[in-house]
């Protein structure tokens, strides 16, 4: 239940970071974008869960043997991998960033 929450909560961070970064693509149509966001965001939260497969943080269980502040790292790591890979798949699909205030 946690686990999914913090997916969840994840992907939406991710996808307003990433409207906020302003991602643009010279090619592709405007009303494209947010659906490439969104399928970024979506593959970005897969490979975090395939990445956590098998830590105890992956299983929704942020509590049980950890100090706040490891729950803290752990969260803040999770943050990290889910950019990492957004940007990744981005700028794969031939996305650049731009300015938000030309979105």
């Amino acid at each position: 239940m946690i686990r999914n929450l913090l997916m969840a909560g994840a992907a939406v961070l991710t996808v307003v970071a990433c409207a906020a970064a302003g991602w643009e693509h010279p090619t592709v149509p405007r009303d494209r974008w947010i659906t490439d966001e969104r399928e970024c965001a979506r593959e970005a939260d897969l490979e975090v869960e395939r990445m956590t497969r098998g830590d105890r943080l992956s299983q929704g269980d942020l509590t049980a043997g950890r100090t706040s502040y490891e729950q803290g790292m752990a969260r803040v790591e999770l943050g990290r991998i889910q950019r990492t890979e957004m940007t990744r798949c981005m700028t794969a699909r031939g996305y650049v960033r731009g300015s938000a205030s030309t979105r």
